[in-house]
């Protein structure tokens, strides 16, 4: 049996080790995507302990199995987020080999977000990554543009409430 809840201090190691060993699989798959040089490093265990009121953890009987963060503005990636009632899913991420994780997490995102009276549920996801950009439309996320930082691109994806 899973349960989704507000992760525990004792469960960010746990949660970070998911990111890292998600960083090291994309590496080796050649996506040019969170980088282990960077990604572990820039998102530690200190911004998930800061964050983590608002960081949801999916689990079993034994051990974190993946999760995410919720915040309810990124005015990085969109630039009405001001003006718009919405969550915004970051870090999204689960422990290799555990199908279905990734479409709880999200349904429990979603009916989080219709109980808190969001009008949308939003999230990124850099653009080349075609298989994960097509996950995300079959979930129900509607493409809503795009937006270049650096030196690459990240598609805006939202579902209306």
């Amino acid at each position: 049996m899973h349960k989704i809840e507000v992760a525990r201090e004792n469960e960010l190691e746990e949660f970070h080790n998911i990111i890292m060993s998600r960083c090291k699989w994309l590496e080796e798959k050649k996506v040019n995507q969170w980088k282990v040089t960077s990604y572990p490093i820039r998102y530690n265990i200190n911004y998930f302990r800061e964050n983590i009121n608002n960081l949801y953890i999916i689990k079993d009987d034994k051990e974190v199995l993946g999760g995410f963060l919720l915040k309810e503005a990124d005015e990085k990636y969109w630039s009405d987020s001001s003006l718009v009632d919405a969550y915004y899913i970051h870090h999204f991420a689960t422990k290799l080999n555990t199908n279905g994780l990734g479409k709880m997490l999200i349904l429990f995102a979603i009916n989080k977000a219709k109980e808190d009276n969001k009008e949308y549920l939003r999230l990124d996801c850099v653009a080349h990554n075609k298989k994960l950009n097509e996950y995300y439309q079959e979930l129900g996320f509607k493409y809503s543009g795009v937006i270049q930082i650096k030196n690459w691109s990240e598609n805006l994806w939202q579902i209306k409430l």
